[in-house]
C-alpha cells in the first residue's frame, strides 16, 4: 500500500473465520515493528425460503453458508416459539418437514452451524393450506346438515296442517251433529203442537 493510504480492503476472505492481520510502516532507512490485530469476518446471511407440498408438508430451501458444517432446521406454531415441534440436521441446502397441522401457521428457522457451533440463524413464517379434502367433507356435511333442517321445517309444518285440519274438521262434525240435534228438537215439537191442535 503506497505511503499516502492509510486504508485498504481485503478480498478473498472466507466467512465467519479468524484473520490476524499485520501492519508494518515501511520507510527509506528500513521497515517498521509491526503491529497486529485479530479480526473475525462476518457470517454470509441466509435467505430461506418455503413453500407447500400439500397439507401437510413443507419443502424449506436456504442460500448455502460457507465454512457451515452442517444446518439445523426447526419449526413452531406461530405465536408459541417456546415449544419446538421438531428439529432436522442436514448438510444439504434444502429439507423437507411432514406431518403439520392443515391451516396453521408455523415459524420455521434455519441454523448454520460450523463445528458444532451456531454462526448464524433466519426465521421465515409459512401459513399451511387447508386440508382440500377435509373442506369438501365440512362442505358436504353441511349441505346435508341443511337439507336434513329443511326436511324437519316440512315435517313440522305437515303435522301441524294436520293437526289444524283435524280440529276444523271436528269443529264442523260437532256443528253438524248440533245442527241435526236442534233439527229433531224442532220436529219433536212440531210434531207436538200438531197433535195438540187435532185433540
Amino acid at each position: 500500500v503506497g505511503g499516502d493510504k492509510n486504508s485498504t480492503e481485503i478480498e478473498g476472505l472466507q466467512p465467519n473465520t479468524n484473520y490476524t492481520l499485520t501492519v508494518r510502516a515501511v520507510t527509506p532507512d528500513g521497515e517498521g515493528d509491526p503491529t497486529s490485530i485479530a479480526v473475525i469476518t462476518k457470517t454470509d446471511s441466509i435467505i430461506v425460503t418455503v413453500k407447500d407440498i400439500d397439507s401437510s408438508t413443507i419443502q424449506v430451501s436456504w442460500t448455502e453458508v460457507n465454512g457451515t458444517t452442517s444446518y439445523t432446521i426447526s419449526w413452531t406454531k406461530f405465536g408459541d416459539n417456546n415449544v419446538v415441534l421438531g428439529e432436522i440436521s442436514t448438510n444439504a441446502t434444502c429439507a423437507r418437514i411432514t406431518g403439520l397441522q392443515s391451516s396453521t401457521e408455523y415459524n420455521i428457522t434455519v441454523c448454520a452451524v460450523k463445528n458444532n457451533e451456531t454462526i448464524a440463524c433466519e426465521s421465515t413464517k409459512q401459513y399451511l393450506k387447508a386440508d382440500a379434502h377435509g373442506d369438501s367433507w365440512m362442505v358436504i356435511a353441511s349441505i346435508v346438515m341443511i337439507i336434513c333442517l329443511v326436511i324437519a321445517i316440512i315435517i313440522v309444518c305437515i303435522v301441524i296442517g294436520c293437526y289444524i285440519f283435524r280440529k276444523r274438521q271436528k269443529k264442523v262434525m260437532l256443528h253438524e251433529i248440533e245442527s241435526e240435534s236442534e233439527n229433531t228438537e224442532s220436529k219433536k215439537s212440531e210434531n207436538v203442537a200438531n197433535q195438540d191442535s187435532v185433540l
